[in-house]
Protein backbone atom coordinates (compact mmCIF):
# COMPACT_ATOMS: atom_id res chain seq x y z
CA UNK A 1 0.00 0.00 0.00
CA UNK A 2 1.30 3.40 -1.15
CA UNK A 3 0.28 6.76 0.06
CA UNK A 4 1.18 9.59 -1.15
CA UNK A 5 -0.97 12.88 -0.36
CA UNK A 6 -4.10 11.32 -2.26
CA UNK A 7 -5.64 11.31 1.22
CA UNK A 8 -6.69 14.34 3.74
CA UNK A 9 -9.04 12.48 6.35
CA UNK A 10 -7.85 8.77 7.12
CA UNK A 11 -11.04 6.22 8.83
CA UNK A 12 -10.47 2.91 9.28
CA UNK A 13 -10.81 0.18 11.93
CA UNK A 14 -8.30 0.66 14.96
CA UNK A 15 -6.08 -2.04 13.60
CA UNK A 16 -5.29 -0.45 10.40
CA UNK A 17 -5.01 2.88 11.56
CA UNK A 18 -2.46 1.72 14.15
CA UNK A 19 -0.68 0.49 11.41
CA UNK A 20 -0.87 3.90 9.43
CA UNK A 21 -0.36 5.83 12.30
CA UNK A 22 2.59 3.53 12.98
CA UNK A 23 4.23 4.01 9.69
CA UNK A 24 3.83 8.18 10.18
CA UNK A 25 1.00 8.21 7.61
CA UNK A 26 -0.89 9.79 10.41
CA UNK A 27 -0.89 13.65 11.79
CA UNK A 28 -0.84 14.51 15.14
CA UNK A 29 -4.53 15.77 15.69
CA UNK A 30 -3.14 18.18 18.75
CA UNK A 31 -1.64 20.35 15.67
CA UNK A 32 -4.66 20.97 14.08
CA UNK A 33 -8.08 20.35 16.52
CA UNK A 34 -8.90 22.85 18.72
CA UNK A 35 -8.52 22.11 22.61
CA UNK A 36 -11.83 22.01 23.17
CA UNK A 37 -12.89 19.25 20.78
CA UNK A 38 -9.61 17.05 21.81
CA UNK A 39 -11.00 17.95 25.51
CA UNK A 40 -14.80 16.81 24.48
CA UNK A 41 -13.33 13.38 23.22
CA UNK A 42 -10.13 13.02 25.60
CA UNK A 43 -11.28 9.53 26.51
CA UNK A 44 -11.64 8.14 22.98
CA UNK A 45 -8.29 9.79 21.45
CA UNK A 46 -6.10 6.97 19.79
CA UNK A 47 -2.17 7.33 20.92
CA UNK A 48 0.49 6.37 18.81
CA UNK A 49 4.06 6.36 18.99
CA UNK A 50 6.19 8.84 16.49
CA UNK A 51 8.80 6.71 15.13
CA UNK A 52 11.05 9.01 15.21
CA UNK A 53 11.28 10.41 18.26
CA UNK A 54 9.75 7.72 20.38
CA UNK A 55 6.81 10.23 22.16
CA UNK A 56 3.17 9.25 22.15
CA UNK A 57 0.96 11.31 20.19
CA UNK A 58 -2.77 12.08 19.51
CA UNK A 59 -3.32 9.56 15.85
CA UNK A 60 -6.87 9.45 15.82
CA UNK A 61 -10.44 9.29 17.96
CA UNK A 62 -12.59 6.47 18.26
CA UNK A 63 -15.72 6.65 17.46
CA UNK A 64 -19.13 4.80 17.28
CA UNK A 65 -20.27 4.17 14.04
CA UNK A 66 -24.12 3.42 16.05
CA UNK A 67 -23.02 6.93 17.95
CA UNK A 68 -21.77 9.43 15.45
CA UNK A 69 -24.66 10.29 12.86
CA UNK A 70 -22.23 11.10 9.79
CA UNK A 71 -20.63 7.89 10.01
CA UNK A 72 -23.96 6.52 9.55
CA UNK A 73 -24.72 8.46 7.14
CA UNK A 74 -22.20 7.72 5.37
CA UNK A 75 -22.03 3.53 5.21
CA UNK A 76 -19.61 2.87 7.66
CA UNK A 77 -22.35 1.90 10.06
CA UNK A 78 -21.34 -1.85 9.05
CA UNK A 79 -18.66 -1.49 11.66
CA UNK A 80 -18.54 -1.10 15.22
CA UNK A 81 -16.07 1.43 16.01
CA UNK A 82 -13.96 3.56 13.40
CA UNK A 83 -10.76 5.43 14.28
CA UNK A 84 -10.98 8.92 12.41
CA UNK A 85 -7.89 11.52 11.71
CA UNK A 86 -5.95 13.23 9.23
CA UNK A 87 -3.10 12.08 7.08
CA UNK A 88 0.38 13.68 7.50
CA UNK A 89 1.02 15.51 3.92
CA UNK A 90 -3.18 16.38 3.40
CA UNK A 91 -3.30 18.96 0.18
CA UNK A 92 -5.70 20.82 1.55
CA UNK A 93 -4.87 21.69 5.55
CA UNK A 94 -8.21 23.62 5.60
CA UNK A 95 -10.42 21.68 4.36
CA UNK A 96 -9.30 18.45 5.54
CA UNK A 97 -10.01 19.97 9.28
CA UNK A 98 -13.30 21.42 8.53
CA UNK A 99 -14.23 18.01 7.62
CA UNK A 100 -12.91 16.45 10.67
CA UNK A 101 -14.85 18.53 12.41
CA UNK A 102 -17.67 17.88 11.09
CA UNK A 103 -17.44 14.05 11.89
CA UNK A 104 -16.72 15.04 15.33
CA UNK A 105 -19.74 17.90 15.66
Amino acid sequence: LFITQSVDVFIADEGFYGAMAGADYIADLSEYLPKELLTRYANDIVYQKNAETGENFAAGIRLSTKENQWLADTGWDEMPEVVVGLSDGMKDQRLAVAMLEDILQ
